[in-house]
C-alpha cells in the first residue's frame, strides 16, 4: 500500500522582547569591560613610542660627544619670553649646526631640524606635530595650539618638540655655570664632569599643554593667559615643565644612555619633599635623579 510523504511544518520561534534585552545587555557589559582594556593598550602603545624616541635621543647625544671631545651638544638659548617668541634667539638656535636639534638627528640617520623645517614649509607643511610619526614628537601629547611656536621675522623659524634637553645641566647655557668649558664659543656640558652618569639628567618629556598637570599642581599654568600662553614654548626645561600625560608622569634620560618613566609628582618635588620649595630655595636633585651634577639644582 502506498503512503503519501507527510511534510513537517515547523515553526521557527522569535526571540522574545526580554530575549533581546538580556542579549544587548551583554553585549553592552562586554564593550564597557573591553572599552578600558584597549584604551589602556592604545596609551601604553604610545607611552612605548616615546620611550623609544626618547632612547634614540640617548644614542645619538653620546655618539655626537663622541665626535666632539666628550662634549655634548650646545642646549641653546632660551626659545620664549613669558609674551612672545624672542626672534633673536631662536635665529640663533636654528644657525647654529651644534644646537642639539641639528647635530643627534644626524646620528641616528635623521635630518637636522633646520633642514627638516625648511623642506616642511617649502612643500606647504608644518612641523612634525603628534599626529605623524617623528622622534621628535610623542604620539600621545596633545599641544596647546594648532600651530607650532615660530618666529614673526623672515626667515620663519617654526620649532615644536616633546622632548627638550635639561636646561640644569649647565645651569642655562647663558648663566655659565662655573667649570662649564666652551666647545666652538659655547657653553657645553662634558661628560667626563658627570659623576654618576646613571643618575644624571640629560633630557626630559616636557608637557604639551598644561592640564597634563591638575590645576591645583604649584607647576600648573594656564596656556591660554597672555601672561603665560608661551610657557612650554622650550626647547631646554627642567622640573618645572616636566610632562604629565603618561601614568601621570612622563620619561627621563639620562648621561648613561638609559630612560625611564617617572611620575610627575616625584620628578617635580625637592630632596626636601616640598614642591615646588615654598619656604625658600629648594634643591631639586635627589639620590638616584641628579638635574645639576655640579652643584645643588635650585628652585
Amino acid at each position: 500500500m502506498h503512503h503519501t510523504p507527510r511534510t513537517v511544518h515547523r515553526t521557527r520561534r522569535a526571540f522574545t522582547l526580554i530575549e533581546l534585552l538580556v542579549v544587548i545587555s551583554v553585549i553592552a557589559l562586554l564593550i564597557a569591560v573591553l572599552l578600558p582594556a584597549l584604551g589602556a593598550a592604545r596609551a601604553s602603545g604610545r607611552a612605548s613610542v616615546s620611550l623609544s624616541n626618547l632612547r634614540q635621543w640617548g644614542i645619538g647625544t653620546l655618539a655626537a660627544a663622541m665626535d666632539r671631545k666628550d662634549f655634548m651638544p650646545w642646549e641653546g638659548k632660551d626659545t620664549a619670553n613669558s609674551n612672545a617668541i624672542e626672534d633673536a634667539s631662536v635665529h640663533e638656535n636654528f644657525d647654529n649646526d651644534n644646537w642639539w636639534p641639528n647635530l643627534v638627528p644626524l646620528y641616528v640617520g635623521q635630518p637636522a631640524y633646520r633642514k627638516l623645517c625648511e623642506q616642511r614649509l617649502a612643500a606647504g607643511k608644518t612641523v612634525p606635530f603628534p599626529n605623524e610619526p617623528s622622534f621628535f614628537v610623542d604620539p600621545a601629547a596633545v599641544p596647546t595650539r594648532d600651530q607650532p611656536w615660530q618666529t614673526t621675522s623672515s626667515p620663519i623659524r617654526q620649532f615644536y618638540f616633546n622632548y627638550v634637553v635639561n636646561s640644569q645641566l649647565d645651569n642655562g647655557s647663558d648663566n655659565n655655570e662655573a667649570g662649564v668649558p666652551e666647545y666652538n664659543g659655547k657653553r657645553c656640558m662634558p661628560l667626563y664632569l658627570i659623576p654618576e652618569a646613571s643618575s644624571t639628567i640629560i633630557m626630559v618629556e616636557i608637557r604639551a599643554n598644561s592640564d597634563e598637570i591638575p590645576k591645583n599642581d604649584p607647576w600648573w599654568r594656564d596656556d591660554k593667559s597672555p601672561a603665560t600662553a608661551y610657557y612650554l614654548a622650550r626647547a631646554h626645561a627642567s622640573w618645572k615643565r616636566y610632562a604629565g600625560r603618561h601614568r601621570n608622569g612622563g620619561h627621563t634620560l639620562f648621561a648613561d644612555g638609559h630612560a625611564a618613566h617617572y611620575t610627575n609628582e616625584f620628578a617635580t618635588t625637592a630632596a626636601d619633599g616640598t614642591r615646588p620649595g615654598a619656604s625658600g630655595p629648594a634643591d631639586f636633585n635627589k639620590p638616584g635623579y641628579i638635574w645639576n651634577p655640579l652643584g645643588p639644582a635650585i628652585n
